[in-house]
């Protein structure tokens, strides 16, 4: 549990870091500023209107999936992999909602409607972290995580960077923004796995204890 607790002071300290940072927006909106104005066509638009609405489809339809699949072919590896993955989406929506209320921070299209184009994206007005991007990386993490190989994580942060980058170009986030998503949705992810492997371990030990015990008993008896 102490690289747990390291992690979870990391994450603070990056975090309300960024969050005063922040408030200094030149360099967050020079940055956002060309992404915001590509023109690249209607197609790129709306590749990019797709990818960002993916986060929400993907996430509950690769838990629900991967659920069903581990029921269907008996697999408790799956099964246990749609859980906690679930388990971590729930600890992210909880913590990205719990920051973007404490931060309070005025999206880019209102705070500088003369230089941020609105792509026709629906928003609140809460900006920091990017809940987009920390449910796509705590997705992408927790598969990782349960999944350890180059053709998961590869395909998995292409596009969770992929709706990092929409979020960008809708004019919805500052790159700030991002980046706290980025350390949210993966120290989410992170944190519900170790505290999925403490469990197990807790569970396994009072499994042999009991264990022992009934040995021990049964030979008293005999």
């Amino acid at each position: 549990m102490k690289r747990t607790t390291f992690l979870c002071v990391v994450i603070s300290v990056l975090l309300w870091s960024n969050a005063d940072i922040a408030y200094s927006q030149n360099l967050d909106i020079n940055l956002l500023e060309p992404i915001n104005h590509i023109d690249a066509g209607t197609g790129f638009n709306n590749s990019m209107l797709f990818i960002t609405h993916s986060a929400a489809v993907f996430e509950i339809g690769g838990v629900l999936g991967m659920g069903f699949m581990g029921w269907l072919k008996d697999n408790d590896k799956l099964t246990q992999t749609a859980i906690t993955t679930g388990a971590t989406l729930g600890v992210n929506l909880i913590l990205t909602t719990a920051i973007k209320y404490a931060v309070n921070r005025p999206r880019p299209t209102a705070a500088y409607p003369d230089r941020i184009i609105n792509h026709g994206v629906w928003l609140t007005k809460h900006s920091f972290p990017s809940g987009h991007t920390s449910s796509a990386f705590a997705f992408a993490t927790s598969l990782t995580l349960a999944f350890p190989e180059w053709y998961v994580a590869v395909p998995a942060y292409v596009w969770a960077s992929s709706v990092a980058f929409s979020r960008m170009y809708f004019g919805v986030h500052y790159p700030s923004d991002v980046l706290g998503g980025i350390i949210v949705g993966a120290g989410s992810a992170y944190l519900t796995y170790r505290l999925k492997n403490w469990w197990d371990e807790q569970q396994c030990s009072s499994s042999q204890m009991k264990s022992s015990a009934a040995l021990a008993y049964s030979g008293f008896v005999e």
